[in-house]
């Protein structure tokens, strides 16, 4: 009787493990799956950051301050489409 309640818990934890396993294994394609949208949206946001940079040093550069003319605007991000 004892060695049959050993082997119900057994099975318990084994089964308990299995499911966590399968979540953890499923968890990981995920991300895999993720990664190259991640990527690419990271490359996007620094060529927007490196583009957004220019701007600011060409604006304090080369702007004619004394002019009624407004600061030129610069094109909006994939970010404002949304």
């Amino acid at each position: 009787m004892l060695h049959q309640n050993c082997v119900r818990a057994d099975l318990s934890t084994a089964r308990h493990q299995i499911h966590q396993e399968i979540g953890r294994l499923r968890s990981g394609l995920h991300e895999l799956a993720q990664e190259p949208l991640r990527r690419e949206e990271a490359h996007r946001l620094e060529r927007i950051r490196r583009r957004d940079a220019k701007h600011d040093a060409d604006l304090f550069l080369k702007h004619d301050w004394l002019s009624s003319k407004p600061f030129p605007r610069p094109r909006p991000s994939f970010g404002n489409h949304r």
